[in-house]
């Protein structure tokens, strides 16, 4: 497993790690946009850059397809990433969580931050969604290589992302 998926988990990881942080926000803009209070200033900085990431602006992009699942742009990022692999939901949103997070001792590990952003009814929608939804882009690759086609790989994606969408929303909604 970690000789097959490792490498992908870890490239997968670092392309999420570059568009998070590039395009580099003018600090200079933010500083006097924020103000020069030192630590809320970085605080503000981070997430005024996260957001202006190539990342954040599609998942700022997304989020109104999200918000009815009780998604925000930031675990809308996760979801896109995951349809690498799974298991990379979770490095995004450590990068995430890192970027968005200076010296805050109620956020120092990942699980602190997920727990103060996610409620149990969004982690509850998170589990739903991610149960249902096709489980990463190397299922897309083996169904393109056993049927010869593009039609298959694509009506797969489609029909498992609407059925997630779909059972997520009731989740959120009915509860």
């Amino acid at each position: 497993f970690l000789r097959d998926v490792g490498g992908v988990i870890l490239a997968a990881t670092i392309l999420m790690w570059a568009l998070l942080f590039f395009p580099q926000t003018n600090l200079n803009e933010i500083k006097n946009e924020v103000g020069e209070d030192s630590q809320i200033a970085v605080v503000d900085i981070d997430q005024k850059q996260l957001e202006n990431s190539y990342a954040g602006r599609l998942g700022k992009a997304i989020e109104p397809l999200l918000e009815p699942l009780g998604f925000d742009w930031q675990i809308g990022i996760g979801i896109v990433a995951s349809f690498l692999a799974r298991e990379v939901f979770v490095s995004t949103m450590a990068v995430i969580y890192g970027l968005e997070s200076y010296n805050d001792e109620s956020s120092s590990t990942l699980q602190r931050a997920f727990k103060n952003h996610v409620t149990p009814l969004m982690g509850l929608s998170i589990l739903v969604f991610f149960a249902l939804s096709l489980q990463c882009l190397s299922t897309v690759v083996v169904t393109k290589k056993e049927t010869g086609s593009y039609f298959w790989p694509l009506v797969q994606f489609s029909y498992m992302t609407i059925f997630a969408w779909s059972f997520s929303f009731i989740t959120f909604q009915m509860g």
